[in-house]
């Protein structure tokens, strides 16, 4: 298994002080002969775009509560496998995206693989009851180096 930290070089991701970041997972194959696994590896991305490995959670409960940088980017690579065991097939999908978290915001991911489909929502909650702000995808791709200036 590719999820397994022990097995692929994977480290567990080291929370921060705050918990800002809530992950809800629900996983169904459809299958008794399928099973899903789920995970999100954590990247810090310098001023550079360049791409760090934090570590990786494991979406093994169906609420998980974590803490990320704030006021850094950071990239966040959801990573659904599936293995159809009577078939001797695995198969892998990853989604990415970048965020900069803000502090006092809370965040929260909606990670689903159901029957082939697998879906990422992200939402940011502001401080102080303010609207809720739906996050669209930023591939790695959307980073800007900074331009140097003479």
């Amino acid at each position: 298994m590719v999820l397994i930290a022990g097995c692929s070089g994977l480290k567990p991701y080291r929370t921060y002080s705050q918990d800002n970041l809530v992950i809800l997972t629900s996983t169904d194959s459809g299958s008794i002969f399928t099973g899903i696994k789920a995970a999100m590896d954590i990247h810090h991305v310098d001023s550079g775009c360049n791409t760090e490995y934090q570590g990786t959670i494991k979406l093994d409960q169906s609420r998980m509560v974590t803490g990320i940088h704030t006021n850094t980017p950071i990239r966040l690579v959801f990573v659904f496998e599936s293995n159809t065991w009577l078939a001797g097939s695995s198969s892998r999908i990853s989604y990415d995206t970048l965020l900069n978290a803000r502090p006092g915001y809370r965040y929260e991911a909606k990670v689903s693989y159901r029957e082939d489909f697998y879906d990422v929502a992200l939402t940011a909650h502001p401080p102080h009851g303010a609207p809720v702000e739906h996050m669209q995808r930023t591939p790695l791709s959307a980073c800007v180096m900074p331009s140097k200036q003479s």
